[in-house]
């Protein structure tokens, strides 16, 4: 992710520096992996939320949400970050994303930039 994008609830997070992208199957304009195969994947991520910022975060996998997790820099001095890593058996098409939760308040901005860079990473473990 280059740049910052303000938290809102249902927000599919967008990461469009990808730098390693075999076969396109991560799209940098919707922010949607879709498995090219029938197989156990890895997906890990690390975002980062402004100070005073707080938002949940939801991996999803067509539809369902497989992980979660809370960045919460609550009266923080500086950027706070959560990290996550889901393994899932994925069926060739599904789609898998990260968005924030689609309720509930949300505080500040997903923060990306050449000190605190957001990531999102996806592969096939067999």
């Amino acid at each position: 992710m280059y740049q910052n994008q303000t938290a809102s609830p249902n927000l599919t997070l967008i990461f469009d520096g990808s730098r390693t992208n075999l076969g396109n199957h991560y799209n940098r304009s919707s922010g949607i992996f879709t498995a090219p195969q029938t197989r156990m994947y890895v997906f890990a991520w690390t975002v980062f939320c402004d100070a005073g910022g707080q938002y949940f975060l939801h991996v999803v996998v067509n539809n369902i949400v497989c992980a979660s997790s809370n960045c919460n820099a609550n009266g923080a001095l500086w950027h706070r970050s959560v990290s996550g890593t889901l393994v899932a058996h994925i069926y060739q098409g599904d789609v898998v994303y990260i968005r924030t939760h689609p309720k509930g308040s949300y505080k500040g901005s997903i923060v990306s930039n050449s000190a605190h860079r957001s990531t999102f990473a996806g592969w096939s473990l067999f």
